[in-house]
């Protein structure tokens, strides 16, 4: 319908029409011959639907009227979107089991997660210029299988595998076949060396063959709340005093922190899984090993302190502290005497027959030593002063292989010819010369790899595999599918089949004995260790089946040996009330009673311990209202979130509430970055602060401090670390910043 509009003039039977009427009518006709006016081509569905081709048959269709060219206009729309209507864009999908794609369709995310499954596209006929863009988004092992209509090729195939994760793929659709238009794949790159693999992995386990492995000392390590652990290397110094209780690392890293000042690390079960479950407060020189057995799960397996004293409750004793009261005699050891209790003993037997110099010539007999049969005997006559075999017969086995040592210029290849070779182990106990292999398109495609010098980490870190986990059993027996295995079960062990050269680590679900023995398996101390349920130790194998403990951490935190239990501590002679042990500072501890705002925190007119909760609300305009809930003194008690008195301000502006033992004074900043709570009584200590928020599109970092004794909250984006101007967050947003204080007093 034509666009209505006023006549200035409206002519009647009878008018004499003058010059000016007929000028105005037709300035009023060209004036409003616009878009607007002109009259709609969509007042119904089948309207908005019409389309003309303007190419059928391969000639031009001419486009007589303004509707005639919309129509054509629309056709061309609709052949770029491949839609079912030219205004109908067509959307994203995420499918994630066997799917059809529709012509609706233009961009397709697909899950593998579940297992393998096909993608089959529509027909091509009828569809030329139609383009899809399909993806595997998920890193598991099974395939997505893209599949033509029926005999329908794709480059010539029947079908296309997007087989890792992020492969992706354009088609294009040329009305009887398909075709690729650009294609990501990551299995069709080669390197012609391991730095240019970003994702290097090995296809078995990395033989250092007589050299060392380096580990990068990363740039330093700025202390923050979670701690970020960079991918520069597998050694950092953290700087700074800011305390955590989480870390932002990839799964399967072995890494080392050198702390230089004092903070404390928070105790989380998963997070964070220090030694003893108890938080650990670092001081300069401490140097500690974690592993991620997982994205963002951290357990330390090693903590050493710059003072050499155990982590929790260890007590070390000096050899000149060990007394021998009232013992007399001579020379004596203190010997373990296999109760659970030690006594001093006299030196053992150290000639034989009681004798005190060398065995003069004739038998020595061996029936009463251990590991020799009655009546087997030699003479000092059949050995000469070097100790060789003088005379006589040999009457042991034949001499092994394995005990003979050859140079390489021992080894002779008879008959060999045909250029250079080498000797292979051929896996049947024989071994035969051959040609050299050739080369190889990746480090993983090397089944047994070796290194030709150390291997530079260029930057990265080194990866250590978690393993399955190993069942318990004697031997206890080390997989070669990881360096960092759980093991199950409750089988004690007194040895290990390992390779030599290997260094991993055990977490123990449960209790085992393992038994001390000074070749095969040994441990701190010389002695056996009972294992509990989350107890972490690293081992070296220096040989085959020949293994060291180099580390132990118990899931308590307690030293290996030399532990001492609370009740083990006394207090003689101290007495008027309860007292804490106290470290003094100079290397002796003393027992103190608990001093006010000091060793305790408690409800006392000069010290308190307090809950504040802000709730900063956006008013719109660059208004924000501050609410405060607490529970007791020194907080305003009338602005809590069901009051109507909260504060209410723009930036630069402040608002008092209250009066008095319950005023509080809320300011900020001028750019909206820094809100300050001005409390009657001044805040000494933030012991715990946290924020939540209404609308996912706010991510802040609030850095919390004390500024004359006032609360101090400032507004950071937690990524970019780039300044937040709060007052914008909207008016339907809240953000809440929850702290646990202390006020007043000196604590």
């Amino acid at each position: 319908m034509g666009y209505p509009y006023s006549m200035t003039y409206t002519v009647s039977a009878g008018d004499t029409i003058l010059a000016a009427h007929y000028n105005t009518a037709n300035n009023e006709h060209i004036n409003n011959n616009i878009p607007e006016s002109i009259d709609d081509y969509s007042a119904n569905a089948t309207e908005m639907k019409a389309t003309a081709d303007p190419y059928p048959a391969g000639s031009e269709s001419l486009a007589t009227t303004l509707d005639g060219e919309i129509q054509r206009i629309r056709y061309v729309i609709n052949q770029i979107l491949k839609s079912t209507q030219w205004y109908i864009f067509p959307d994203l999908v995420t499918k994630t089991t066997t799917y059809t794609a529709t012509l609706a369709d233009r961009i397709i995310l697909c899950s593998t997660a579940g297992g393998a499954w096909s993608l089959t596209l529509p027909a091509a006929s009828g569809n030329t210029d139609k383009t899809y863009y399909i993806k595997k988004t998920t890193g598991d092992a099974y395939a997505l299988t893209i599949d033509g209509n029926a005999s329908e090729t794709i480059d010539g195939s029947t079908t296309l595998a997007l087989s890792t994760q992020y492969d992706s793929v354009l088609i294009a659709c040329d009305g009887s076949n398909w075709h690729t238009l650009a294609q990501k794949d990551a299995d069709l790159t080669t390197f012609s060396n391991v730095v240019e693999d970003a994702t290097p992995q090995l296809g078995g386990f990395l033989d250092a063959n007589g050299n060392y492995m380096q580990t990068e000392k990363g740039g330093d390590i700025a202390s923050a709340s979670p701690l970020v652990i960079d991918t520069d290397g597998d050694y950092f110094d953290v700087t700074g005093t800011t305390g955590f209780a989480a870390m932002t690392v990839v799964a399967d890293r072995q890494f080392t922190l050198q702390f230089d000042g004092a903070l404390t690390m928070t105790h989380h079960a998963t997070n964070l899984d220090l030694p003893g479950e108890s938080n650990i407060t670092t001081a300069a020189g401490d140097v500690a090993i974690f592993q991620s057995t997982g994205s963002n799960t951290v357990q330390c397996i090693s903590y050493v302190k710059a003072d050499g004293t155990a982590v929790v409750g260890g007590s070390a004793t000096e050899g000149t502290a060990v007394l021998s009261t009232g013992e007399g005699g001579g020379t004596k050891f203190l010997r373990e005497d296999g109760d659970g209790t030690s006594s001093w003993q006299t030196a053992p037997v150290t000639s034989v027959s009681g004798s005190t110099g060398a065995v003069a010539d004739g038998d020595i007999d061996h029936d009463s030593l251990a590991n020799f049969a009655a009546n087997e005997h030699f003479t000092q006559a059949n050995i000469t002063a070097t100790g060789t075999v003088a005379s006589g017969t040999w009457q042991g086995t034949a001499v092994d292989g394995t005990y003979v040592d050859l140079e390489g210029t021992e080894l002779k290849s008879t008959g060999e010819a045909g250029g250079t070779k080498f000797l292979r182990e051929d896996g049947d106990g024989t071994c035969s010369w051959q040609a050299a292999a050739g080369g190889i398109a990746s480090v993983a495609a090397d089944g047994s790899p070796q290194l030709g010098g150390f291997l530079d980490a260029n930057g990265n870190y080194m990866q250590t595999e978690k393993g399955g986990d190993l069942t318990s059993a004697s031997p206890l027996v080390i997989d070669t599918d990881g360096d960092y295995f759980d093991v199950t079960g409750t089988t004690n062990f007194t040895a290990m089949t390992v390779a030599a050269d290997r260094q991993f680590t055990l977490q123990f679900d449960g209790v085992l004995t393992m038994t001390h023995h000074a070749t095969n398996l040994d441990l701190p101390g010389e002695a056996n260790i009972t294992t509990a349920a989350g107890d972490v130790a690293t081992f070296q194998s220096t040989g085959s089946n020949t293994v060291q403990c180099i580390s132990y951490v118990k899931a308590d935190g307690t030293a290996v040996v030399g532990s001492v239990e609370g009740t083990a501590v006394l207090s003689t002679g101290e007495a008027g009330g309860t007292k804490y042990l106290r470290e003094d500072g100079d290397g002796t501890c003393s027992w103190q009673t608990a001093g006010a705002g000091d060793a305790i925190l408690g409800d006392t007119a000069g010290n308190k311990l307090r809950v504040l909760t802000v709730r900063l609300v956006g008013q719109g305009s660059s208004n924000i209202k501050c609410k405060g809930y607490h529970d007791g003194i020194g907080f305003n008690i009338s602005a809590n979130y069901s009051g109507s008195t909260s504060a209410s301000f723009t930036k630069s502006g402040s608002a008092t509430v209250g009066s008095g033992a319950t005023e509080v004074t809320y300011s900020l900043h001028a750019a909206g970055v820094q809100l300050t709570v001005n409390m009657v009584e001044a805040i000494t200590n933030i012991l715990q602060s946290g924020w939540s928020y209404n609308d996912t599109g706010v991510d802040t970092d609030t850095n919390c401090s004390i500024s004359d004794g006032n609360l101090q909250i400032n507004f950071k984006n937690s990524v970019t670390g780039a300044n937040i101007d709060i007052s914008g967050i909207g008016s339907t947003t809240y953000l809440d910043i929850q702290f646990l204080l202390i006020i007043g007093g000196g604590g």
